[in-house]
């Protein structure tokens, strides 16, 4: 062998012997700890209308919050009776905002038409109010009864816009008006369409109301009226 080569094997051989001296004998990759995660809350699920933080307090009064340019042009356009309820609502409840209420409001409305759809009494309870749940449970009770079961599909919601603004006291109504495209078939047991067309998309005009206690540490509105 050269002698140019045996130096080199023996420089190679030192450094190899260095670095398992300083790194020691562990093969493989260090795998970093696992990340803790938040198990979900159960009020994870309600739909909150709008989402809230706890709001900031001075000896017990809400600190005012100055509305987004989005909260000042959507209010700029709201008839004189309901841009005063939602004023009167904001000096309550420092934090509500119309869009956002909006949001959850279109929300709240994909998830009732699912849940009627799928038969999702749970849902409904928890988004209804008492006396209107009743009577979506009668419907789909008698559905049963009948052999037949509704189904709508929400296409796409159009708008949603306030178009009526109260506040009673500290509970704060209010009614959207949702224009939608729909889907509504009427489906057998055996799930064979017996009414409707799965192709035909209609518009649909609705008009929900929803309350809240703004008073309340609860953020989440119920449907009151549909």
């Amino acid at each position: 062998m050269p002698a140019d080569l045996i130096v080199l094997a023996a420089i190679a051989i030192f450094v190899l012997l260095r670095l398992r001296a300083v790194l020691g004998h562990k093969i493989g990759h260090d795998q970093p700890p696992p990340v803790p995660r938040d198990l979900p809350d159960e009020s994870d699920r309600m739909v909150q209308v709008p989402p809230r933080q706890q709001p900031l307090t001075i000896e017990g009064e809400a600190e005012r919050i100055e509305p987004s340019p989005e909260a000042q042009a959507a209010m700029a356009k709201l008839p004189e009776d309901v841009r005063q309820g939602i004023e009167a609502m904001g000096k309550i409840d420092a934090l509500f905002s119309l869009p956002e209420f909006l949001g959850g409001a279109r929300g709240a409305f994909e998830m009732v038409l699912e849940a009627y759809s799928r038969d999702d009494r749970d849902t409904l309870k928890m988004l209804l109010a008492k006396d209107v749940f009743e009577n979506f449970k009668k419907d789909l009770d008698d559905s049963h009864k009948a052999g037949r079961r509704v189904e709508t599909t929400l296409v796409s919601i159009l708008s949603a816009e306030a178009i009526e603004a109260r506040l009673t006291r500290n509970v704060a109504h209010i009614v959207v008006k949702f224009e939608s495209e729909q889907i509504q078939v009427v489906r057998d047991t055996q799930g064979t369409i017996v009414e409707g067309d799965a192709s035909d998309i209609q518009i649909v005009e609705d008009e929900w109301a929803f309350e809240r206690d703004l008073r309340s540490s609860n953020p989440n509105w119920k449907i009151v009226a549909t």
